[in-house]
């Protein structure tokens, strides 16, 4: 279980590490659309592990360069990251 809301989540406080369920929390439905911050999943995200695996990709990526989810950099960082299955892995 986590001490956080989900609304807390959203945020990204720092963690030493997040369960999956803290990961599924920092997507939120806007419009109908799975959002991360407001920017929607790509749409190979489909299945629940790939969904905590993307929320564990756009976070380290918006935490490394201190951006926000919407910047290019960090989609583009959580997209490699999301692809190399073998180098990086949560």
């Amino acid at each position: 279980m986590t001490d956080y809301t989900p609304e807390q989540l959203r945020d990204f406080p720092p963690k030493e590490r997040w369960t999956p369920e803290e990961s599924l929390a920092t997507i939120e439905k806007i419009d109908g659309i799975d959002c991360i911050q407001g920017v929607g999943l790509p749409f190979y995200v489909q299945s629940e592990p790939d969904r905590v695996r993307w929320a564990n990709c756009v976070r380290v990526a918006a935490e490394v360069f201190g951006d926000s989810v919407a910047s290019p950099l960090v989609q583009q960082t959580a997209r490699v990251l999301f692809a190399d299955r073998e180098t990086y892995t949560d």
